[in-house]
This record gives structure tokens, C-alpha cells and sequence, in this order.
């Protein structure tokens, strides 16, 4: 098994880097026989499709935005002024305990 299936096993599995990346990944779900619905559920490329640069900081900028955008999708914030400090540090917390790839 893979990194990928295991990740997505977990059920925590958000985002999978650059656009290669993601399409090799998708291939060996679909040969792993995960659902398309589970196999959609990770978001690829990794990113703000808006965001075009490849400068790291650019890249770096993309990928907050994403975070904090499906962050705020799953869990609005009921006062409306955006994500608190500790929803940030949740998320970036997923991403450094591995959720992303």
C-alpha cells in the first residue's frame, strides 16, 4: 500500500501537491479500487487555482489560501470575521502531522 491509500484510509487525507503529483496519486487510487468519492475528497493540486506563480512564496501564499478557504467551507465561524487563530493552528497542525502530501 502506498502512502497516498494510507493517508486516505485515515480519512484525513486534504491535499496532494503539484499536478503530476496528483494525477500519478489518482491512478493508483483508482487501480487501489478506492470509490471516486474518496478519491475526489483530496484536493489536488494542492493550492488556489488563481494562484499561478511558482516562486516558493508564491506557492507557500497558494496554499494558506486553500487552507484557510476549505477551513472556513467545513467549519464557518458563526461571528462571520473570518477563522480564529486557533482554527489557523488546528489546520496548520493537520498539515504538519501529515494530512498533506
Amino acid at each position: 500500500m502506498c502512502r497516498i491509500e494510507v493517508l486516505l484510509d485515515r480519512k484525513d487525507c486534504r491535499f496532494i501537491g503539484s499536478k503530476t503529483k496528483a494525477l500519478r496519486f489518482k491512478k493508483r487510487l483508482v487501480s487501489a479500487s478506492f470509490s471516486q468519492a474518496e478519491i475526489d475528497s483530496v484536493h489536488c493540486p494542492v493550492g488556489l487555482d488563481e494562484i499561478i506563480g511558482k516562486k516558493p512564496f508564491e506557492i507557500a501564499i497558494s496554499i494558506a489560501g486553500q487552507i484557510i478557504q476549505v477551513t472556513q467551507t467545513q467549519a464557518p465561524n458563526k461571528k462571520g470575521s473570518g477563522l480564529t487563530w486557533k482554527e489557523i493552528n488546528n489546520a496548520l497542525s493537520d498539515v504538519k502531522e501529515g494530512s498533506v502530501v
